[in-house]
């Protein structure tokens, strides 16, 4: 029954052209990867979800292409070569392909213009020298090898843009009145995301994004990507202060402050990461712990999982098992099998085949004494 169901299945895809199959693995793996991300909590690892988003975002643009390019196929021999005639679903997938290159052509350029838009609003004035100063200082904490040029003006929060070598933070014209504290903290957290590439995989996702343009949770996935971003880099701004004390009180001083200014969300008019900082949570935990063997035998399960099982291999694995499924059974082709070969023992009699016969040789041996002894008779 399932060699039947492998074969019609086969039989069905070869209706469809190469862009076809590419196109329906495609929505397929979109499907199943999203379906994977939405399982995992986000409160639970932020990290994995960063590294899982990312994986996924590089394997539905590398996965479709190197099975387009390399005509990837999965035979599956039958006896009989017997095919569906019919080329309905191949104008079907032509048509399909089509409007997605349209479409895909449209969201491609959009993105281009979006790019242009968020550096024509990069472009304004230079900030004052003590900020730029302040500027170098966080960048030289933060080991940052990149020129990093701070203008003022065009929002209420702060974001930034890269220029190949060079990157551009925008703060509020308001900052250049701000108390030192609250601008560092405004500055680290724009030197964190700069510094851990994510304006580079903000743009990145738009371009997948715009070639997966027909499926509506592709820009749900992008929206989350671009939220989960910001969480590392307050982290790592954290880190850099190098006192903790000080960057709770900047930091409640800066959230205070942030909350009358409007935030930036993500758009796709203008490509930019939301202006979200986010602040860890702290539990006080009560000394009066419980002893029970069932708390204590959780507790270590716990602690052995965490020490054992990897969160981002295991979210490279989810991603791996995915692409090889769905690559797998979307390249399934019905292959006539080779003729079974039987071996048989080849009747050969040596002795006639490898050597002379004897009777061949006595006959050729008399013949010849024949042939010799009538002249001798005959001159007699």
């Amino acid at each position: 029954m399932a060699e039947n169901f492998i074969t019609a299945f086969a039989m069905a895809l070869d209706t469809l052209p190469p862009e076809g199959r590419v196109l329906l693995m495609a929505c397929l793996l979109t499907v199943s990867l999203y379906g994977l991300g939405r399982l995992m909590p986000v409160e639970s690892n932020l990290g994995m979800q960063i590294v899982y988003r990312k994986g996924v975002f590089a394997t539905l643009l590398l996965v479709p292409v190197g099975v387009y390019l390399f005509g990837l196929q999965m035979p599956v021999y039958v006896a009989e070569f017997v095919y569906f005639e019919s080329r309905i679903p191949a104008y079907i997938a032509y048509a399909v392909l089509a409007v997605w290159v349209t479409g895909a052509g449209i969201s491609l350029y959009r993105i281009v213009v979006s790019v242009q838009e968020t550096h024509t609003s990069s472009d304004l004035d230079a900030a004052p020298e003590s900020i730029q100063k302040r500027c170098e200082h966080w960048c030289r904490r933060l080991n940052l090898k990149r020129d990093v040029r701070v203008v003022c003006g065009g929002s209420e929060q702060g974001w930034h843009i890269l220029h190949g070598r060079q990157a551009v933070i925008v703060l509020p014209a308001a900052a250049i009145h701000w108390p030192t504290g609250v601008l560092d903290v405004m500055l680290l957290h724009q030197l964190a995301l700069i510094q851990q590439q994510a304006w580079k995989w903000l743009l990145f996702g738009s371009i997948v994004r715009a070639l997966y343009w027909p499926l509506p949770w592709m820009s749900r996935m992008l929206e989350e990507f671009a939220d989960c971003l910001v969480i590392p880099a307050t982290r790592l701004a954290e880190a850099a202060y190098r006192d903790p004390e000080g960057w709770r009180r900047d930091l409640r001083k800066f959230l205070d402050r942030g909350d009358t200014l409007k935030h930036v969300e993500f758009a796709p008019s203008v490509i930019r990461l939301p202006s979200q900082v986010e602040t860890e949570q702290v539990h006080v935990v009560d000394d009066a712990v419980d002893e029970s063997f069932e708390a204590r035998w959780a507790g270590s399960k716990a602690r052995l999982r965490r020490k054992y099982r990897d969160p981002y291999r295991q979210a490279y694995w989810l991603i791996a098992a995915a692409s090889v499924l769905i690559a797998v059974s979307m390249t399934v082709t019905v292959v006539k099998a080779p003729p079974e070969f039987e071996p048989t023992y080849l009747n050969i009699k040596w002795r006639d085949q490898m050597v002379r016969r004897l009777k061949d040789h006595y006959d050729g041996g008399e013949e010849a004494g024949q042939e010799t002894d009538s002249p001798a008779a005959n001159t007699e």
